[in-house]
């Protein structure tokens, strides 16, 4: 968890990370994927390559999850549509 902090703040400089990143989201507990999506959302576009997997977060059982992935696509992809109803919950 340490690590993905250290990247969040890193942001956009730290896009070499997308790719495990991406795997966090795939294989992680609750708190690693939502930390990962934060990191995430710090990068901006350079973490395109994850839209696919924070989309499948939207749908997540975990309220903490959806939120984070929502607000990782409006900041990444400028997925209004989709984020706009999970932020406004």
């Amino acid at each position: 968890l340490q690590i993905v902090y250290a990247l969040r703040l890193i942001g956009p400089n730290a896009k070499e990370a997308v790719e495990t990143l991406r795997e966090f989201l795939k294989e992680g507990s609750a708190e690693l994927k939502a930390r990962s999506a934060g990191a995430l959302e710090r990068m901006g576009r350079a973490a395109r390559d994850a839209v696919p997997d924070l989309e499948k977060l939207l749908v997540s059982p975990e309220p903490m999850l959806q939120l984070r992935a929502a607000m990782a696509l409006w900041r990444i992809d400028n997925q209004a549509e989709a984020a706009l109803p999970i932020v406004l919950e």
